[in-house]
């Protein structure tokens, strides 16, 4: 075993591939299978360069069957190595790490014109190319042009501390000391600044500090507050300096608020984040808004319990008396377009005016990005090359499993629905459309949906398969004469009585919006292509009663063969994604922050936000197909040894590869993104974001 031990230290000069071939060249081959299997089983512990080679060693094992000299079938041998807690946490790592590096690699070739380990001198090209050193090359390729890249790194590398001068190739610290040079100071990850850029409350005059004129209070000149008191009180407080108008009017302990500037109050003070308030203040307010005592009461029982009175005081305006700014009812004033619906609609006049007056908005190409990243184009060939496989049929299956994930979670998607509903409540979860009937006329129509709610939209989305475009009906503007609401002496006489039925075709990557109570004809809206979804309003635990978390099967079939494992799912990739599936409450400091830039008023901040949530969940969709297809190819070479893994190898152009080998530059896979860089936060372009949580978190 000395040259295996010898094999895994010299990992780093040369690549995998030729370690393996170099280690077995010294021993005859009766002894291979021995040194593969303790190769495989140092996947305990490894790092990056051993997983590469324990992947070698695994592929190696399978192309060569030489598992078939002492063992009934492959599983055998899975069993005996411990392939499930040694080796297939190693694999799965080594996926990640290798996806990660083919898109840095094609990152920097976009922006370089040229294969990363040509486009520098040889001086600087290191003997392994790991990932983080990948990605922060292709991080520095975005930011400068090759000429001064290389200029910077030769003089990164002359800074080095004195001990790191004995290697003259690249190092992933001499591309981070030339990043970090060009980074504008910023906020932390945990909210800590410099104290160069520690926010200064304002110096204001006594005079500046009444309350405003807007802010009614009975006691007319004492609501004059001392500056030195006020601000001594801010220091020591560690509510957020933006919460300041609040403590000002906290400090009028008399003061005495009318509903409509409470309602008021408590919105702004929920935009603001109830996390940036400290117990104490949030208790007062608590005391002030229900004129009883908070201190024994639960943080996150008073922000729910204040959450729900701003809510109500809300729903109250709509009935107050004539003489009130509210007092025009909803049905005679024109609603005005909600940010989110501009940052990612198009032509949103002429749309929101005719989903008001139509109940319907279809969008082409809402999710468009999923067939420039190559997402449709692999379902496509997924489906036509299982089309005859019975057991391959569960990959086609999986396929569509994939995309609904992805769309559940996609920040767009959530920002346009929750813009959409009538009660503008956005905290939402994801439920499939199940079917019900409503009476039109003596006549019973099936509608999809779980349960009709007054402001539930419901929503369809196309996905790829053999036929490029579908039809599906409904009835224009039955959403306001089918709304329990509507009073109508005179009830409709069938279908033709409530409107005239249109048709909309759809095509792969379209969405389809319809308002509550719209007329939709079930039997178009019902095909393994098309995904019908539907959401609930959720409180702040995002707990709802009755929520269902099981999927709905009327747009797919049911997936009776499928494995249940973690691991064959999509997983989510934002703290927002994470609530829309009921697995963070929705008072979450990470999930208010993302929910304000999607509704913000920052149309570049919100697309950024999605654009990068997007590329993670192209990443994450191709990595779980692969799996799949590993675990199919196996189970199909486990039956049938005469079919091994020749086909999957040669026709699959997803087939797991490893970067180190000069063979992989030739390597083409167009279903990769462009460029995408997901080292870290700053290097994903979101440090002017704040702090964004795009990879999934337990806590």
């Amino acid at each position: 075993m000395d040259s295996v031990q010898k094999g895994l230290s010299d990992v780093s000069t040369e690549s995998p591939q030729l370690t393996l071939e170099h280690i077995l060249s010294a021993e005859p081959i009766t002894n291979h299978l021995d040194i593969l299997t303790n190769i495989l089983r140092q996947g305990a512990t490894v790092d990056e360069r051993v997983g590469a080679l324990i992947h070698a060693a695994w592929e190696h094992v399978r192309r060569e069957e030489l598992w078939s000299s002492r063992f009934d079938s492959l599983d055998q041998y899975r069993q005996f190595i411990g392939f499930e807690e040694l080796v297939k946490p190693v694999l799965r790592r080594h996926k990640r790490s290798d996806r990660s590096k083919q898109l840095s690699a094609r990152m920097i070739a976009q922006h370089w014109d040229g294969p990363f380990h040509l486009v520098l001198p040889e001086t600087l090209r290191p003997p392994f190319w790991s990932k983080h050193l990948l990605n922060s090359l292709a991080s520095l390729s975005r930011l400068k042009p090759l000429p001064e890249a290389i200029h910077l790194l030769q003089e990164s590398v002359k800074r080095r501390p004195r001990r790191g001068r004995t290697q003259p190739h690249l190092l992933a610290s001499d591309i981070e000391r030339v990043l970090e040079a060009m980074r504008v100071p910023r906020q932390g990850r945990r909210g800590r600044k410099s104290k160069s850029s520690v926010f200064q409350p304002p110096q204001l005059r006594p005079e500046q500090l009444t309350v405003p004129e807007r802010f009614p209070s009975p006691q007319g000149s004492s609501a004059m507050l001392s500056e030195r008191s006020l601000l001594d009180d801010q220091k020591q407080c560690p509510c957020s300096p933006l919460l300041f108008p609040l403590l000002a009017i906290l400090a009028e302990s008399k003061a005495q608020w009318t509903s409509y500037f409470l309602g008021r109050l408590l919105q702004w003070a929920s935009l603001m984040s109830w996390e940036n308030l400290c117990t104490d203040h949030l208790q007062q307010l608590y005391r002030h808004a229900t004129q009883s005592d908070g201190q024994d009461l639960d943080r996150s029982l008073i922000v729910q319990t204040l959450e729900q009175l701003s809510i109500t005081l809300t729903d109250e305006e709509t009935s107050m008396p004539d003489d009130s700014p509210s007092a025009i009812p909803t049905g005679d004033r024109e609603k005005p377009i909600p940010n989110a619906f501009k940052s990612f609609v198009k032509d949103e006049p002429s749309l929101w005016s005719s989903l008001q007056q139509n109940g319907y908005l279809h969008i082409p190409g809402f999710f468009a990005y999923m067939e420039t990243r190559g997402i449709f184009l692999r379902v496509r060939q997924t489906l036509a090359r299982y089309a005859s496989d019975d057991q391959g049929q569960v990959l086609s299956q999986k396929c569509y499993q994939f995309l609904h994930q992805m769309i559940q979670q996609d920040p767009a998607y959530y920002a346009v629905v929750a813009s959409c509903r009538p009660d503008g409540q956005w905290r939402l979860l994801n439920r499939s459309m199940d079917s019900v009937s409503l009476s039109v006329a003596g006549a019973m129509l099936s509608i999809p949906g779980s349960v009709q709610r007054d402001s539930d939209i419901q929503s369809t989305v196309m996905l790829p398969t053999f036929c490029e475009e579908h039809c599906v009906n409904l009835v224009p503007g039955s959403h306001t004469m089918l709304a329990p609401s509507h009073k109508n002496e005179h009830p409709p006489t069938g279908v033709m009585g409530i409107g005239k039925p249109s048709s909309i075709r759809m095509q792969p990557g379209d969405l389809l919006l319809t308002m509550p109570h719209l007329l939709r004809f079930p039997q178009t809206f019902t095909s393994h292509a098309l995904v019908n979804l539907s959401q609930d309003a959720a409180d702040l635990q995002g707990h709802p009663p009755g929520w269902n978390h099981q999927r709905s099967t009327s747009a797919q079939p049911q997936l009776s063969n499928a494995p249940v494992t973690d691991e064959c799912s999509v997983d989510t990739v934002s703290a927002i994604g994470e609530a829309l599936m009921g697995r963070r409450a929705w008072s979450d400091r990470k999930v208010l922050h993302q929910q304000r830039i999607l509704s913000g008023t920052d149309t570049a901040a919100a697309t950024s936000f999605v654009d990068k949530v997007r590329e993670r969940l192209v990443l994450e969709f191709h990595e779980a197909l692969d799996i799949v297809e590993i675990s199919h190819a196996e189970s199909a070479a486990a039956l049938a040894p005469d079919l091994v893994f020749n086909n999957v190898s040669t026709e699959t152009e997803w087939a797991a590869t490893e970067l180190g080998m000069s063979t992989l530059l030739q390597v083409d896979t167009p279903w990769l993104p462009e460029s995408f860089d997901h080292m870290s936060l700053q290097d994903l372009g979101l440090d002017t974001l704040g702090e964004i949580d795009l990879l999934p978190t337990l806590d």
